[in-house]
């Protein structure tokens, strides 16, 4: 649900419009009161809960002062940067910073009026935090892990606001929390940058806006490495170390993760979207598709 969409009422619906007036895009959902109360029941999904999800781009303006929350908030900042204070100490938060508000904590979070942060978060509770805590690397005086940009973790995100829907039964419940368990355990296994700088962090973090805004073009690495004005062997490994993953190889799950999503969305057909997106034939995009995927362009097209 973005936040151009109206809410149902609610308190926290309202505040969140009030909030994001000057986001570039915003998603946000919740469970209800009347949800909360209903599946927090002993022996359902007492281990891992989540109470609300969502994605705010640019979040200019966007600060939160709390002092006594029963649930935890994870944050991921892919862009921009923001700032997070608890206990006298404050930290910056940077592209690739994974932050752990923790509950019952008096914290403030904000972001950066000059380069707001663009962010996916979520709200968890459950017994299950403490083990997840313990294996992505929080702890009581170090809230925020150097995760890196991993576009896996940020398409399991998506995959999880789209499992909410105006009525959510169990079924939907348990699809949700497995969902996000299954963003915890990637953000566990997840490579992390080993030496990254900060300036490192926002100029890959540039460099995939360019990418983002070219996957209709046959791009090359000296395109990239360029707009930098680094070699190609230093671009790549700084590209590598921030998002675990070489240039070439993120620039084209960025085009099939846009084929994915013109063969769900659109009746175009496939030599038409290899066209679009900068192949040089039907028959390489389809190669590349499958390697990507695991199955052909024809064969998505099936899944129902």
């Amino acid at each position: 649900m973005s936040a151009k969409t109206k809410l149902p009422f609610d308190p926290r619906a309202v505040r969140f419009e009030e909030e994001t007036k000057t986001f570039e895009e915003a998603i946000f959902h919740f469970l209800s009161l009347e949800d909360r109360r209903r599946w927090m029941q002993p022996d359902l999904f007492t281990d891992l809960t989540v109470f609300q999800v969502g994605y705010f781009k640019r979040a200019h303006g966007h600060a939160v002062e709390r002092k006594s929350l029963d649930e935890g908030i994870l944050i991921y900042c892919v862009a921009g940067k923001g700032e997070y204070s608890q206990r006298n100490t404050t930290w910056t938060v940077l592209p690739g910073d994974l932050l752990y508000c923790a509950p019952k904590t008096h914290h403030i979070y904000k972001s950066d009026e000059k380069d707001p942060w663009t962010i996916h978060w979520m709200h968890v509770s459950g017994s299950r935090m403490a083990l997840y805590r313990k294996l992505i690397g929080f702890t009581h005086t170090a809230p925020i892990v150097k995760l890196g940009m991993h576009l896996d973790i940020v398409e399991l995100f998506r995959s999880l606001y789209d499992l909410y829907t105006p009525i959510n039964d169990e079924t939907h419940l348990a699809a949700i929390y497995a969902c996000a368990q299954h963003i915890l355990a990637a953000m566990a296994m997840a490579q992390r940058p080993s030496s990254a700088s900060p300036q490192w962090e926002r100029e890959i973090q540039t460099v995939i806006g360019f990418m983002e805004h070219s996957v209709d073009k046959k791009m090359r690495l000296d395109d990239f490495s360029d707009y930098l004005g680094l070699s190609r062997f230093h671009f790549s490994r700084r590209f590598r170390t921030i998002t675990g993953m070489p240039p070439m190889k993120y620039f084209m799950h960025l085009k099939i993760k846009k084929a994915c999503f013109l063969l769900q969305s659109t009746s175009m057909k496939v030599k038409a979207i290899a066209r679009d997106l900068g192949f040089e034939n039907e028959y390489y995009f389809s190669r590349c598709f499958k390697t990507c995927v695991g199955c052909s362009p024809q064969q998505y097209c099936k899944v129902p």
